[in-house]
């Protein structure tokens, strides 16, 4: 249930954000078991890739932010 609830939470929060990355390796993994690489007629899934993507896509935009500021402690 915790896991359900972060990645709620992750997904109505906005940039900037420190994203845990075991969630995000959580989600690739669950989508590398469900999904077959290549279609039974030997074509690539294309919906395993857009998931992929996705995800990714997820993590780069709290990353890509410019919304941080440090101070600099001397």
């Amino acid at each position: 249930n915790h896991y359900a609830q972060l990645k709620s939470l992750m997904k109505d929060s906005q940039p900037p954000l420190l994203p845990p990355l075991g969630l995000f390796i959580s989600e690739l993994i669950q989508i590398e078991d469900r999904h077959k690489l290549y279609t039974d007629r030997g074509l690539i899934n294309m919906q395993k890739c857009e998931l992929v993507a996705n995800v990714i896509q997820h993590m780069q935009e709290h990353q890509n932010s410019d919304g941080y500021t440090f101070e600099r402690d001397y």
